[in-house]
């Protein structure tokens, strides 16, 4: 048997659904099972992969509107198989954006005086990277499934491949190819949504 965790950037995943059908709604139960059934088509591998952990990493607020997104988090996602769910707050930023043209700080619209002083997301792509590193520094994987465009887990990437940890990235078409071209294989999540499809009730946020 091959040891193979995978490593979600919750909202990396969620966004890109998204644009791709904003009515789509996945079956967080079906994920881990079909993903490693793509994997191990990219590893053409008579040994099978078994699923050691799936690592669920993403972001909250306090606000209102994600309240509903935090009972979900807490009461249901924690219940999908092999689930290891760790989600950080974010934070209110100290000011708002730059104007482009004098670069002076923008707190409130000119137009409807609301505060334009959003939040920032900080310490997810660490951790991701950080679960990557240790389950591979204790030889608890061997294959590791990487749901995410960003390029700043090229070093990491590059890192588990010295270390003999095969990395295959999951990718939204052609969205992350320098990150693709680091990995040791891909497969494109575009092909697997009729599979991951939740088909009736829904239970997201």
């Amino acid at each position: 048997m091959i040891s193979a965790s995978i490593y979600m950037d919750f909202w990396n995943f969620s966004l890109n659904l998204k644009s791709v059908d904003s009515n789509f709604r996945p079956d967080w139960h079906k994920i881990a099972e079909v993903f490693l059934q793509e994997a191990q088509a990219v590893l053409n591998s008579d040994e099978k992969l078994r699923l050691q952990d799936f690592h669920i990493i993403g972001s909250y607020t306090q606000s209102e509107n994600d309240k509903k997104l935090r009972h979900w988090i807490s009461a249901y996602l924690p219940k999908v198989i092999g689930a290891k769910v760790a989600f950080l707050e974010r934070k209110k930023k100290n000011s708002g954006p730059r104007c482009p043209q004098c670069h002076a700080h923008i707190n409130d619209c000119p137009f409807c005086k609301a505060s334009m002083i959003g939040t920032e997301e900080k310490g997810i792509d660490t951790q991701i990277a950080v679960s990557m590193l240790r389950d591979a520094w204790l030889k608890k994987i061997n294959v590791a499934l990487l749901v995410s465009a960003d390029r700043d887990f090229i070093p990491a990437v590059q890192f588990l491949n010295d270390m003999g940890v095969r990395v295959i990235h999951a990718q939204f078409a052609s969205n992350g190819f320098e990150l693709s071209n680091a990995c040791w294989g891909r497969f494109n999540i575009l092909q697997t949504l009729e599979k991951i499809t939740r088909k009736g009730a829904t239970h997201e946020p």
